[in-house]
């Protein structure tokens, strides 16, 4: 039984206001081939920092870090509010191409001198994969522009001289071998020598390849084979230079 007391007016202006909220996430990834495409069996990153701003105060908002397996969330977003993302990359690597392929999907949306991407939330959160709030970004620490690419050889200093695809060494000098264009995010990369008609084995290996991936090895007399650069990432996937020849005189 209800008892209204009809001297106690309605208040019809008491009203509650309501807002879509969305969330945005995805991975960092390293580009190994530097196509700017996600591709099968490239390993992600951890530990990588990243910022979410008020794109129209410039307010840093909230920062989340890459989990184990490169994923990074921000939730409770404004739908429709516009949010501008900053990757933090690790020293010693660089943003792979930005928009690359046809698949939005899977390809990088961080500028790749700023590593920012703005964007406007979606209007509903239908899933944790909304394409105006998701997306992928990817480190390649040896990205070079379009148009300068180096190729997959690797250089021999001191050398006597080349020619023919092969490198003329000097018996008994200490040279440094360098893989430049080395696949960005390695473990580890070994150094091989295959003997003329002999079995391969290892001559150096570069345990820290982020800080430039090379070796220093004194040729010995009578060397005359292949030397080639193997790149083992975090996944177990290896990756191999082009094999050089070289003989020494």
């Amino acid at each position: 039984m209800c008892i209204r007391d009809s001297e106690t007016p309605d208040d019809p202006k008491i009203d509650a206001g309501l807002v879509k909220l969305v969330s945005v996430g995805d991975y960092v990834w390293y580009d190994v081939n530097r196509d700017g495409i996600q591709g099968e069996g490239e390993a992600p990153v951890p530990g990588v920092t990243v910022n979410l701003y008020d794109d129209e105060t410039g307010e840093l908002l909230a920062t989340a870090v890459t989990d184990e397996n490169g994923f990074y969330s921000f939730t409770d977003l404004w739908a429709g509010a516009t949010y501008t993302i900053e990757f933090v990359k690790p020293a010693g690597t660089s943003f792979t191409s930005m928009g690359a392929g046809e698949d939005d999907t899977v390809d990088s949306n961080a500028d790749v001198v700023s590593g920012t991407y703005t964007f406007q939330a979606a209007a509903e959160n239908e899933s944790a994969r909304v394409n105006s709030g998701v997306f992928t970004v990817r480190y390649d620490p040896n990205f070079v522009p379009p148009g300068t690419q180096q190729y997959n050889t690797l250089t021999f200093a001191p050398a006597v001289s080349t020619s023919g695809g092969w490198t003329t060494l000097r018996t008994g000098t200490a040279i440094t071998i360098t893989w430049p264009d080395a696949p960005g995010g390695a473990a580890r990369v070994d150094f091989t020598l295959t003997p003329t008609g002999g079995a391969s084995r290892i001559i150096g290996s570069d345990a820290n390849p982020l800080d430039g991936t090379a070796i220093t090895w004194t040729v010995p007399a009578g060397t005359s084979g292949q030397i080639q650069g193997r790149a083992t990432m975090p996944n177990g996937q290896v990756i191999t230079s082009e094999a050089a020849g070289v003989i020494a005189q």
